[in-house]
């Protein structure tokens, strides 16, 4: 069997990572989360996971921030899961972005 690809989740809700978790996990995937903005970037530095899950509205920050932060460095997927249509508008990082709202 193949070592499991990381996926880094920021997100400061816990009922998400155990939504989440057992999907990913089907899908080979193993899901590290990460609560706030700088504990974030700090994972995505360190763990160089191969995508990242990231709320906008985080309590402690604004999940934008990551994006803008972790695009200095890096080029990780990062998706944007959101209940806010304008947030993710807002937060593309080009025009050629795509969001989806569920």
């Amino acid at each position: 069997m193949s070592e499991p690809i990381c996926a880094l989740l920021i997100e400061d809700e816990p009922q998400i990572p155990r939504v989440l978790r057992h999907p990913l996990a089907a899908a080979g995937f193993a899901l590290q989360v990460a609560e706030t903005v700088e504990d974030g970037l700090a994972q995505i530095a360190a763990l160089r996971p191969a995508i990242v899950l990231l709320d906008l509205g985080l309590g402690a920050g604004d999940g934008k921030d990551v994006i803008k932060g972790a695009r200095e460095w890096s080029d990780v997927p990062i998706i944007v899961l959101s209940s806010s249509a304008p947030m993710i508008s807002s937060a593309s990082p080009s025009p050629s972005a795509s969001c989806w709202r569920a």
